[in-house]
């Protein structure tokens, strides 16, 4: 029998994160996919049920964005994989403007993943990969600490996008070989980032963490149970409930301290804490409701 803490915390100010505790840096503990996602760009919830998911991004000062992005972060030994599913302007389409493969991506409807090998390191390097909707592709690195620059990095990332009832959907698959050679995602700690850019009006949105990824901690580890929240309502109109989704990827039952936070800017915060048992290869859903 395991036993495990889980931690939420969702915030009217905050935006929404699943992680282990309440300290500087946002810890997970994600497990191996037990196959990898096609990357068609189509989002089958069942190929992704072994992912972390997150719902709802904040922007730079720290506030939930309005607009409403669910995405998932999983891996195998030798590729980190991301969905991202995002909502499409409620007037005309993404702006795509941008058709070559630099960083003026940005000024785009767009999508960053920022990866991290030595988070928290005083000497390291930052992969960055940036995106619009229409394929074009910029691939950056920062260093850190007298690290090398690499020359004309290349992530060859495979990517593919739909548009699909009102949400433009992306899925992502980062080969490890080409971020950090000889190693696999079990091997240490990660730093891990999805960004949303909009345009319509212009905002800089990210989820789990900051918008650089640097005060998150991922650790890959077989038979891990996966996390993942689904919101049901408009957060940004304090209509929060949903459910808490625990998938149990190991050969043994766990048994969960689930522990659900709500701050609220005006209302006195909501907290849920329970015991919850999930057998081997169950998934249970677990609801809150916050709504005030």
């Amino acid at each position: 029998m395991l036993s495990k803490l889980i931690g939420v915390m969702t915030g009217v100010m905050l935006g929404v994160a699943v992680f282990a505790a309440p300290v500087k840096n946002h810890e997970f503990i994600v497990p191996l996919m037990e196959k990898s996602p096609t990357i068609d760009g189509k989002f089958t919830p069942e190929e992704w049920k072994d992912a972390a998911g997150f719902d709802g991004v904040s922007n730079l000062q720290g506030i939930l964005e309005e607009r409403s992005v669910r995405s998932y972060i999983g891996a195998t030994e030798d590729a980190f994989y991301f969905a991202i599913i995002s909502e499409l302007p409620k007037v005309g389409g993404l702006t795509a403007n941008i058709k070559d493969n630099n960083e003026r991506i940005v000024h785009d409807d767009a999508t960053e993943i920022f990866i991290d090998p030595t988070p928290g390191e005083a000497r390291g390097i930052r992969y960055q990969c940036l995106f619009n909707s229409i394929g074009s592709v910029a691939y950056l690195t920062a260093v850190r600490g007298g690290y090398p620059q690499p020359p004309n990095w290349n992530g060859k990332y495979e990517i593919a996008h739909s548009m699909q009832d009102g949400k433009w959907i992306t899925e992502i698959k980062a080969p490890v070989k080409n971020i950090a050679q000889g190693r696999k995602t079990t091997d240490g700690v990660w730093s891990l980032s999805i960004c949303r850019d909009w345009n319509q009006p212009w905002v800089f949105s990210s989820a789990p963490g900051d918008f650089t990824g640097g005060n998150t901690r991922f650790r890959f580890v077989k038979g891990a149970p996966a996390i993942q929240f689904e919101a049901h309502g408009d957060f940004s109109a304090k209509q929060i409930h949903g459910d808490l989704v625990i998938h149990n990827t190991g050969k043994e039952a766990t048994e969960l301290d689930v522990y659900i936070l709500t701050e609220l800017d005006l209302m006195p915060e909501v907290r849920l804490n329970k015991k919850v048992s999930v057998k081997p290869g169950e998934t249970v859903k677990l609801p809150y409701d916050a709504r005030v």
